[in-house]
């Protein structure tokens, strides 16, 4: 299963999109955004995450489901 960095990386990189321009588009911080595309946060907001798939245009469900595995697997 993919970690939410990975998602997060892989949608961003697919729509040719850098670290800045979803920055600015999201409105969440380029750092906050490195963090979780490393791992280093690992428990984003959920705000953070809508706002980012807004960005991205894809569901936020996304998300959610790499959330829901990673309880369920614990």
């Amino acid at each position: 299963m993919d970690s939410i960095g990975n998602i997060l990386s892989n949608n961003r990189k697919s729509k040719k999109m850098t670290l800045k321009e979803l920055a600015l588009l999201s409105g969440v911080g380029p750092s906050t955004i490195s963090d979780i595309e490393t791992g280093k946060a690992k428990h984003p907001r959920m705000d953070t995450l809508e706002k980012l798939a807004k960005a991205l245009d894809i569901s936020v469900g996304v998300f959610l489901i790499v959330m829901f595995h990673q309880i369920i697997q614990k």
